[in-house]
């Protein structure tokens, strides 16, 4: 019971993650842009990224938000319900809508260049 009210939980917290940072940075009306501060800001060298996917969340309603770490975590859990849904997630990663053109995969959504412990990891994993 336990083990299901947990795999229940991790297909709970899947969500679409729409974020086209590109986009977030120019703004989606010419008549009134973003303050120019924001050029300069977090995320700046991904403007490449664009999701419209549907990614497993730390927890949509307390961190919904992007995190490599978890995702990879999670996707070893949810292959024992949904093997393909969990493949997936990890491809989507390796993805140039996501992957950096240095082979850097974001780490999470608030500082996407940070090095995280997974990030090291994956990217050793894109490059073999």
């Amino acid at each position: 019971m336990v083990q299901r009210q947990a795999l229940a939980g991790l297909l709970w917290s899947t969500q679409i993650y729409i974020f086209d940072v590109n986009q977030w940075f120019e703004g989606d009306n010419p008549k009134c842009p973003p303050p120019e501060s924001r050029k300069r800001s977090r995320n700046k060298h991904w403007r490449h990224l664009n999701s419209m996917r549907i990614l497993s969340m730390p927890d949509k309603w307390e961190y919904p938000w992007f995190a490599a770490w978890d995702l990879a975590f999670q996707c070893v859990t949810l292959s024992l319900v949904d093997p393909g849904f969990a493949k997936d997630n990890l491809w989507f990663l390796l993805f140039e809508q996501f992957q950096h053109i240095n082979g850097q995969i974001p780490a999470y959504e608030w500082e996407f260049s940070d090095l995280t412990p997974s990030g090291a990891r994956m990217g050793r994993l894109a490059r073999l």
